[in-house]
């Protein structure tokens, strides 16, 4: 089958944290957590080869870096957007979560968008995770085409199907761009399509865009 390499004519690059490790050193069921003053070694390191592989690769568009992340990845997608804030230009975190007091510090406009999903029935990562860092976001000035938060409502954990049901959220993360100064150039406005709704809404997972949270 096609990737998203394949489609978008992107090149891909998939760290894979080694085991007994995490991205972010946190308990991942916890309500909240504070952000360490430095970054795991995994993620340092998969920064680390992010940045080589860029200089390796003469061709690679700098301004259009985008980042996923699962689960424990999704956690690592917001740390490392906040970490590395003018590295990427746009973020899908998929039932993670992020220190929000931090991220309040953080400056609206060198954030990347981000695009966050979660179940409403996510028994592993609490749904509020992902709610209270979009809030978070949006108290800090980004506006909703930047910091966007998208609930299915009773689904658990497996988050991943919905979000790359079709490839609108696909579409979403490869629109982003970075300008020469690290700054956000351009991002497109996330819509649930109709079709996908309504084939969501068949297999009883509805889907909610949230607007206006703060």
């Amino acid at each position: 089958s096609r990737g998203l390499g394949d489609v978008y004519k992107r090149q891909i690059v998939v760290p894979q944290c080694p085991r007994r490790l995490q991205w972010v050193a946190i308990s991942c069921h916890a309500a909240a957590h504070t952000m360490s003053p430095e970054p795991s070694k995994p993620s340092q390191s998969a920064v680390d080869g992010l940045q080589q592989f860029l200089r390796e690769e003469p061709h690679a568009d700098r301004t259009r870096i985008h980042l996923v992340g699962l689960s424990m990845g999704g956690f690592g997608a917001w740390e490392a957007a906040m970490r590395w804030p003018k590295c990427f230009a746009s973020v899908i975190a998929l039932c993670g979560g992020a220190d929000d007091h931090k991220l309040m510090q953080s400056h609206p406009e060198e954030l990347p968008a981000i695009l966050a999903f979660h179940g409403t029935e996510d028994k592993v990562i609490m749904p509020m995770r992902s709610r209270k860092a979009v809030q978070a976001m949006r108290k800090v000035g980004v506006n909703r085409n930047r910091a966007k938060l998208t609930l299915a409502h009773g689904v658990k954990h497996g988050i991943w199907s919905v979000a790359f049901g079709d490839s609108t959220a696909s579409k979403w993360l490869f629109s982003g761009r970075r300008g020469s100064a690290g700054k956000r150039m351009s991002i497109e406005s996330f819509r649930q399509r109709p079709r996908q709704v309504r084939r969501l809404r068949a297999q009883s997972v509805p889907i909610s865009v949230e607007q206006g949270m703060v």
